[in-house]
């Protein structure tokens, strides 16, 4: 029998559907091994529930300061406790470009090219003196280094005090034109990067003078924007001045990018990258302000993508820091966790899964396709287990245009629903959904089965699941054909 094959990660080029229509939003694969056999599931994304509230003003950056965890925002600096919550500590400029650091016990702050320090219980500005504007800044070996915003120069403070900066210590970045974009400590050292190259910065035995950072090495890839890029354990991942995605450090990085994120990088607009954790999977998040996320898993070096919304809408996260749990900050200044609730606050979490078409040479007849899924943990019980605000008659989208009328759902448990669509021409034209049963709790092997979905020359599935559903489902489903 042929197998319907989900993808491994999403390849659908928006340019080209007819290549490839496969495509993974709001869940990823992973390998489970077990049993004696190894096989790939698909895991839903962790979903959001909301922590805080800043106001109408977009989160601007998170950060460690002082051991302690800060969110910038509507031109003010807070400080977020574990669980979400937020103190204002002091007001500071509001702009896109914005970088939060510690230094010995101080908070340091770079927005609208000023330069910020939080001593615990006072706000300052100290004097800069090689230049007045500033871009953004980093923390290395006890120094904090500011660097020039429209130019090359990078300078350092005093060790282990932020406040003190001496006209004398500072570098230039100048191994090739471009003015520098951004800075970070990678493994040691200064990551400096410019609008067409980065360079590499080592920290000396010197203290306190303008022999502290010596030179290493360069390499020919910039960084498209200051927010295109974040560090994650000892490493990067940014977005080239090529249009390419990086994941590494130094001259060794690798370009992960594939044709459908290039596309995506020349048709929409990127605004930030960001980085969180879930299941030993490290996810590094390219946002865009006009379509989905695409999220890189280094573990199973594949792509993913995030939505939010029916509709597929752009996650409207920008930044993230580790709190109780991981958190993000959203264009609109609200803080969420992200957690195991399998819904997006009070509305869908809706998790697509579509696969790579079955093309044999010849049209043929599609009898029979099963799924088999892992939904034994869930426990459902009416309409409210949706997460969504609906009342009795009102008929619930799940997806695809298929609803499920709320007086229908019995008062006790219930099983979980996954609507099936289908393409007879490679993915370019889908029917309507063809909702089933995922099963009730203990069905821990559930097979799910549709009949007589007609003639093909090119056959492709498209799954959903828009329920509060935790759900585990096989990468392949079984076809059987005429």
């Amino acid at each position: 029998m042929p197998l319907v094959e989900f993808v491994g990660q999403s390849v659908q080029d928006s340019g080209n559907i007819a290549i490839n229509p496969g495509r993974l939003v709001n869940c990823y694969r992973e390998l489970v091994v077990g049993q004696g056999r190894s096989q790939y599931v698909l895991q839903s994304v962790l979903g959001m529930d909301l922590l805080s509230d800043l106001g109408a003003a977009t989160v601007r950056a998170m950060g460690i300061g002082n051991s302690k965890n800060w969110v910038a925002g509507d031109g003010k600096l807070f400080e977020a406790a574990g669980d979400g919550t937020l103190t204002q500590r002091a007001v500071v400029a509001d702009d896109a470009v914005t970088t939060i650091e510690g230094n010995e016990g101080d908070v340091t702050v770079v927005s609208g090219t000023a330069y910020y320090l939080w001593n615990g219980s006072t706000l300052s500005q100290p004097t800069t003196k090689t230049f007045t504007d500033v871009l953004s800044h980093f923390y290395i070996g006890g120094y904090t280094v500011i660097l020039e915003d429209g130019g090359k120069r990078f300078q350092w403070s005093a060790i282990g005090d932020a406040s003190s900066l001496d006209a004398l210590d500072f570098a230039s970045a100048d191994q090739v034109d471009g003015n520098l974009v951004r800075g970070f400590e990678v493994q040691g050292q200064a990551v400096l990067m410019s609008e067409r190259h980065s360079e590499l910065w080592a920290v000396t035995a010197a203290t306190d003078s303008a022999e502290v950072f010596q030179f290493t090495t360069s390499w020919n890839r910039g960084l498209k924007a200051h927010n295109l890029a974040v560090k994650f354990d000892d490493s990067l991942f940014w977005v080239g001045d090529d249009n390419n995605v990086y994941v590494g450090f130094g001259p060794g990085a690798v370009d992960v990018t594939t044709p459908a994120v290039n596309t995506s990088l020349e048709q929409n607009t990127a605004t930030h990258c960001f980085y969180y954790e879930d299941r030993g999977h490290k996810f590094c998040v390219l946002r865009f302000s006009d379509r989905a996320a695409w999220v890189y898993d280094v573990k199973m070096q594949e792509w993913h993508e995030r939505a939010e919304g029916a509709g597929d809408g752009a996650w409207r996260a920008v930044a993230s820091i580790k709190g109780d749990t991981w958190q993000v900050g959203n264009t609109v200044g609200e803080i969420y966790s992200l957690s195991n609730t399998n819904k997006d606050l009070n509305g869908l979490l809706r998790r697509t899964a579509t696969s790579r078409p079955v093309y044999t040479g010849d049209k043929f007849r599609v009898v029979k396709l099963e799924l088999s899924a892992r939904v034994g943990e869930n426990t459902l019980s009416e309409a409210t287990d949706f997460g969504l605000d609906a009342g009795e008659g009102d008929i619930l989208d799940a997806g695809g245009g298929e609803g499920l009328k709320l007086d229908a759902i019995p008062a006790g448990e219930r099983a979980a629903t996954v609507n099936l669509f289908v393409s007879r021409d490679g993915g370019r034209t889908w029917t309507d959904a063809k909702p089933r049963s995922l099963g009730l709790a203990g069905d821990y092997d559930q097979r799910t089965v549709w009949r007589a979905l007609g003639q093909a020359h090119q056959f492709a599935v498209r799954v959903q699941v828009s329920e509060p559903a935790d759900y585990q489902i096989n990468t392949t489903a079984v076809l059987e054909v005429a």
